[in-house]
C-alpha cells in the first residue's frame, strides 16, 4: 500500500489496485474517498462502493479535444467538509496528478508550482506521452 499523506486530513493513494480499495476503506480510518476514474465500469464495482465516484473521459492519448471535458469533471469536484481523513484514490498516475495540481491551484498554488509539487509528490504522475503539457492546459482552461 502507497498511501501519501499530503495533509493530516487528505491522503492520495495513486495505482491503488481497485481490489484493495474496499479493504482500506473497512478500517475505518478514512470519512470520505473519492474514487478518480475513466473506467465506467470499475464505477459500479462493489469495492467502490463506500467512494464517491468521479468518472473521467477517457483519453488514451491527451490532446485539445480532452481538455474542456477534463477540466468540467475537475470543476464539479467538491471535497465534504469532514472531520475525518479523506481519502483520494485512482488506479491512474495522470487522473490522479490532474486532480492533485487542480487541487493545489485552487489551494492558491501557481500551475507551475502545483505540478512540481505532484511530480514531486508522485514521480509516476505525467511520465507517459502528452501528460506533461494536458495537465498544464487542464490548469489554464480552469483559470480562464
Amino acid at each position: 500500500m502507497n498511501l501519501i499523506w499530503l495533509e493530516d486530513d487528505l491522503a492520495i493513494w495513486p495505482d491503488v489496485p481497485q481490489s484493495e480499495l474496499g479493504k482500506q476503506l473497512q478500517n475505518g480510518q478514512f470519512g470520505h474517498c473519492l474514487w478518480l476514474t475513466d473506467d465506467a465500469a470499475s464505477s459500479t464495482s462493489s469495492s467502490t462502493g463506500q467512494c464517491a465516484v468521479v468518472l473521467f473521459p477517457a483519453v488514451t492519448e491527451p490532446n485539445d479535444n480532452a481538455v474542456a471535458s477534463f477540466a468540467e469533471v475537475i470543476a464539479a469536484i467538491t471535497l465534504p467538509d469532514v472531520s475525518q481523513p479523506m481519502l483520494i484514490a485512482s488506479p491512474s498516475h495522470n487522473l490522479l496528478g490532474v486532480w492533485l495540481a487542480c487541487h493545489l491551484m485552487q489551494q492558491g498554488a501557481a500551475p507551475v508550482h502545483a505540478v512540481a509539487r505532484v511530480r514531486a509528490t508522485c514521480e509516476q504522475c505525467f511520465v507517459e506521452d502528452g501528460w506533461d503539457q494536458f495537465v498544464y492546459d487542464v490548469l489554464y482552461q480552469l483559470q480562464a
